[in-house]
């Protein structure tokens, strides 16, 4: 399990993570019931896209549905760009 710690000192801010985090999850395929529905879908998208391209290697800017990691990492990518200081914390409690 991945969690974020994203530091806001204001609330346009807080704002921004709420779109950002809106971005993430329409473009990673929405939200899921449970953490089996989501890997189900995941693994689906991720080996099409494997057969697709026939490569191992996949873009993260390629799949429709991610898994924790990617809308974490997807997060973390778009809030550096947007200059919000964000870390990742990775395990159980990671919260």
């Amino acid at each position: 399990m991945y969690s974020l710690v994203v530091q806001t000192h204001s609330s346009l801010c807080a704002h921004v993570v709420q779109a950002l985090a809106k971005l993430v999850v329409e473009h990673m395929g929405g939200t899921y019931d449970s953490n089996d529905t989501l890997a189900h879908f995941w693994q689906a998208a991720s080996d099409h896209e494997k057969k697709l391209r026939r490569s191992a290697v996949i873009l993260l800017c390629r799949l429709n549905v991610g898994s924790s990691r990617h809308r974490t990492l997807l997060f973390k990518l778009l809030s550096d760009s947007a200059g919000l200081r964000c870390t990742i914390r990775k395990g159980v409690g990671a919260g």
